[in-house]
């Protein structure tokens, strides 16, 4: 008896419960076009924030098109969010491409840098660091109950480094045969530093 909704690039939205069935009514913001940044004398202030600028570019002319996915599914006490793998397959679906590389001639794919093993876990950024040559990992608990995960790590990374949200290194990490083994509290979100090896930097 749940009900799920998947909305490709869309994020405004609003949720509340009506006096009159107790059921919680769901409003998406489908589109937005303003005419004028910078209105004044609204409901939340009096006055102006800042000068009002006609913006006539973004009144969103023309067609649109909206994507989005009903997802009904079973309620769980022990799984918050079952509906996440089936809303992830319509929201990011696969991509393949190549990546072209050379070894003694030929084009070899290089694997996937990392593995997540548990499936309590989800993923939120995987990317260069913002000073330096380390990649950073992030990763968040989304059902509210401690968990552990182990991270199977692809074999250029010689080590892993806690770090805090502005990627800097807080302390090493245990690394046994490429695997990372972590523990993360309800809603906690881990930032880790992957560092290469010298000779297999990119």
């Amino acid at each position: 008896k749940g009900l799920a909704v998947a909305l490709k690039g869309m994020y405004d939205y609003e949720a509340a419960y009506p006096a009159d069935d107790g059921c919680p009514d769901v409003w998406v913001t489908l589109l937005r076009g303003i005419g004028m940044m910078g209105r004044i004398n609204m409901s939340q202030r009096k006055g102006s924030a800042s000068p009002a600028v006609p913006t006539p570019g973004a009144q969103c002319l023309g067609t649109q098109v909206m994507e989005w996915s009903y997802i009904p599914y079973k309620a769980d006490p022990a799984d918050k969010v079952p509906y996440l793998g089936e809303a992830d397959r319509f929201l990011y679906p696969p991509v393949v491409h190549a990546v072209r590389g050379t070894h003694e001639g030929n084009e070899t794919l290089r694997p996937a840098p990392f593995v997540l093993t548990g499936g309590r876990v989800r993923f939120s950024a995987f990317k260069r660091c913002l000073e330096g040559e380390d990649f950073v990992l992030r990763l968040f608990e989304s059902q509210g109950r401690e968990t552990d995960e182990e991270i199977l790590l692809d074999r250029r990374f010689e080590s892993a480094w806690l770090a805090d949200m502005d990627e800097q290194p807080v302390r090493q990490l245990e690394l046994k045969d490429h695997r990372l083994k972590l523990t993360f509290t309800p809603y906690k979100a881990i930032t880790v530093l992957l560092k290469e090896a010298d000779e297999k930097r990119l």
